[in-house]
């Protein structure tokens, strides 16, 4: 018990704010590009995030911008 407990406090744990998703458009031509950025809890602006993008299937398709959202990084 007593080196489960050394190992437990042998490393740290970060205390980590969860990340969240915002609601985007772009306007191109006239016509609106909804789309959702998710932005990382430990996001700092000294830091480049790499870039992920994730392109749905076919069963998340729609003009909703939250059926994309049962699949690939929000669950």
């Amino acid at each position: 018990m007593a080196l489960l407990l050394l190992l437990l406090l042998a490393f740290p744990v970060a205390a980590s704010t969860p990340g969240h998703f915002e609601q985007r458009a772009a306007k191109i031509e006239g016509v609106d590009y909804r789309y959702q950025l998710y932005i990382p809890g430990d996001l700092k602006a000294s830091r480049n995030p790499p870039i992920v993008l994730f392109l749905h299937g076919s069963g998340e398709k729609g003009g909703d911008n939250q059926a994309q959202m049962s699949q690939g990084l929000p669950p």
